[in-house]
């Protein structure tokens, strides 16, 4: 089963996330495709966590999330990487 996440009055829908670890660093926009969104669309859905990102290692117009970011992230978006 994919989740279905409600932002911004639109559905989306996860793509297949399979073979990809939460202890790996990724660029931005393959984590916003692993959630079936653009990356200018994911970039404001990240906008909220941007204080907590910076601690974690994320540079505001850096392209690499950290593997502790991406943990995070995987934890706010609900999305699980190891499936």
């Amino acid at each position: 089963t994919k989740l279905i996440y409600f932002f911004n009055n639109n559905y989306y829908k996860p793509k297949t996330t399979k073979n990809m670890s939460k202890n790996k660093t990724l660029y931005k926009y393959e984590f916003a495709n692993k959630l079936g969104v653009s990356l200018k669309t994911f970039g404001r859905w990240i906008e909220p966590y941007r204080d907590d990102l910076e601690k974690l290692g994320v540079k505001r117009k850096g392209q690499l999330l950290t593997p502790g970011a991406v943990k995070f992230l995987c934890k706010v978006f609900c999305v699980d990487l190891d499936e």
